[in-house]
C-alpha cells in the first residue's frame, strides 16, 4: 500500500490505470508478474491489488476518490508518509476511523 501512497504523494490527481503503470514500473515487475491473471480470468492479480490498496487507503482517508478512477492523497495520507514506514499494513490503517 506504501508505494501507491508514494505515488500520490505529490499531491495531484491520478488514475488508477496510471498508478498500476507506475507501481509496476517503481517495482521492476516482469511482464509475467504483471500479467498473471486471477482464477476469474478476467483481471490481474497485481492490478487487482492496486485496486483493494486504493480501497483500503481510502477507507482509512489517506486517499480520497475524486471521480471515477481516480484519487489524490489527503492530508491524513500525507502525514502517513512523512512518519516514513517501511511499510502500510492494515495494523496501521486500523489506527485510523473508516472514512466511508
Amino acid at each position: 500500500m506504501r508505494p501507491l501512497l508514494a505515488y500520490a504523494a505529490d499531491g495531484t490527481e491520478k488514475s488508477i490505470k496510471g498508478g498500476i503503470e507506475n507501481l509496476a514500473h517503481t517495482l521492476n515487475l516482469s511482464d509475467d508478474e504483471i500479467n498473471q491473471l486471477l482464477p476469474s480470468g478476467k483481471q490481474s492479480r497485481f492490478a487487482s491489488r492496486v485496486h483493494w490498496a486504493r480501497f483500503y487507503l481510502g477507507t482509512a482517508g489517506a486517499l480520497k476518490r475524486t471521480k471515477h478512477a481516480h484519487f489524490a492523497i489527503t492530508e491524513r495520507g500525507k502525514k502517513l508518509l512523512a512518519e516514513n514506514p517501511i511499510q502500510i499494513s492494515f495494523a496501521i490503517l486500523r489506527q485510523f476511523e473508516p472514512s466511508i
